[in-house]
């Protein structure tokens, strides 16, 4: 069973943006009728299992757990969203608990550090170029009080998406559904109203670098961002095949031509970032021989440059579409992934049918279609860079 809420931190207010991201553990307090964490002794003790997710532009809660106990399920999940106690001192607690935790990373972890930049610069102008939590300047200074209200925001039925995935008797499931949500009353009106914009942010920013020096570095890297396109636009497949075929360990064409043909000796990896409104391709190498690494990023912007120019093999489209359409596959056999899935594709398409035509579109992917948004989406006006080396150049 998941509860699927289209409201996310992007719904904050601009003074208090990454709060709701707090109701990632705010929402295991207790309510009117269950005690601190009950949530999760429930789960434990009948062999399921629950997480949940609060993201820029939407927020998800889900339980697994046996057909036979649907109902209680239901019931926790009711008192989740109408009667949770949100005591000022967990809010402040938990105020405190993500500063410290991401204040720890940001200063001891120079990659995920660069990492934070590199997304600044891809969605510079978007709700999305502030980290999910927030501004760590202003975390702690978050009015209680506004966070607080943010609950209603999680509390409209009008906003919510529910999905249950198994075998049950679908009269007897919905008269349970209404006994647990049916008598649920809340303010007339939502705190906020929720509301998308429709376009993605455009490509062909003008290309922009950045050069770090850092102490104690072992190691030199880069960081090369490309920005895509909305996570349910049309071309978003296509963008997702490039990234497939540039930097998947199964066939990654970087690996390839970086280490096999070229010997560099360097580690690649990589960051796929998907939102509703945009989506970004972060591109990691790391080499211990300087020389290494700026052969490497020569060769990597030779091969998106020759992608501009629709080089790539048939036999190259075949094989990454059959990667995609098996990984997809392997996601839609977990019914916490699927049941996710089916909730973002009908909040965007209104339609049930997502999965079967996600399917459908991998298949027809062809030479043209990558090659339209190889020229659209890996132009050098539509790239980061940021190059992090040791203070002691060696």
């Amino acid at each position: 069973m998941l509860l699927y809420h289209q409201t996310g931190v992007r719904d904050d207010p601009p003074e208090i943006r990454g709060a709701s991201y707090l109701y990632q553990n705010l929402m295991l307090l207790g309510t009117k009728n269950l005690d601190v964490y009950d949530r999760i002794f429930y789960l434990s003790r009948n062999g399921g299992f629950g997480d949940r997710i609060v993201s820029y532009d939407y927020s998800l809660f889900y339980q697994v757990v046996p057909a036979s106990e649907i109902n209680s399920a239901l019931y926790l999940e009711s008192e989740r969203i109408s009667t949770l106690q949100r005591p000022d001192s967990n809010i402040r607690s938990e105020l405190n608990r993500v500063y410290a935790k991401n204040y720890r990373l940001t200063n001891s972890n120079v990659t995920v550090r660069a990492s934070i930049r590199a997304k600044e610069m891809l969605f510079a102008g978007s709700i999305y170029e502030t980290p999910v939590y927030g501004n760590l300047e202003e975390i702690r200074g978050f009015d209680i009080q506004r966070v607080k209200k943010l609950y209603d925001n999680f509390r409209d039925l009008s906003h919510i998406i529910m999905v249950i995935s198994g075998e049950f008797d679908m009269a007897e499931l919905k008269k349970s559904i209404n006994k647990y949500f049916g008598i649920l009353s809340f303010p007339p009106k939502p705190a906020m109203s929720i509301k998308k914009s429709d376009p993605s942010l455009a490509p062909g920013k003008k290309f922009v670098s950045e050069n770090w020096l850092e102490e104690n570095l072992s190691e030199s890297f880069i960081l090369y961002g490309i920005l895509g396109p909305a996570k349910f636009n049309f071309d978003h497949l296509y963008f997702d095949f490039i990234r497939c075929y540039l930097v998947d360990e199964r066939i990654s064409k970087l690996e390839e031509t970086l280490n096999r043909e070229r010997n560099l000796n360097v580690l690649i990896s990589y960051e796929s970032i998907d939102y509703l409104e945009a989506s970004a391709l972060i591109i990691k190498i790391t080499a211990k021989r300087r020389a290494n690494l700026e052969r490497a990023r020569f060769f990597l912007v030779k091969q998106l440059d020759a992608m501009l120019k629709g080089t790539i093999p048939n036999a190259d489209v075949k094989m990454t579409k059959s990667l995609m359409e098996i990984d997809f596959m392997k996601k839609m056999s977990r019914l916490e992934t699927r049941s996710a899935f089916l909730a973002e594709s009908y909040q965007e398409t209104g339609e049930l049918n997502g999965e079967e035509n996600y399917l459908k579109r991998i298949r027809k992917i062809n030479t043209y279609d990558v090659f339209r948004i190889a020229k659209t989406y890996l132009a050098k006006d539509n790239r980061v860079n940021l190059n992090v080396y040791p203070k002691s150049n060696r």
